[in-house]
């Protein structure tokens, strides 16, 4: 198959070239680990400063058991 080789190179999205980047970052992260990859590792990957304070993990919501109520027979 030919290439077009009079592709117009001026047109450029710095905002996307940079997503890519930092996607292309995280994915070798993930590829490289041993398990899951903590918010701390993720934090570093993406070049954003250590938290001050840890993140609680979510609140699960509780176990509810339902039970079957038998109506009386008619």
């Amino acid at each position: 198959m030919p290439v077009d080789t009079n592709l117009d190179t001026r047109l450029h999205d710095d905002v996307a070239l940079a997503e890519i980047d930092l996607y292309t970052d995280v994915l070798v992260a993930a590829a490289t680990a041993v398990g899951r990859i903590s918010p701390e590792e993720l934090d570093r990957v993406l070049g954003l400063p250590p938290s001050v304070a840890p993140v609680p993990p979510a609140p699960r919501a509780p176990h509810t058991v339902r039970r079957r109520v038998r109506m009386p027979r008619r």
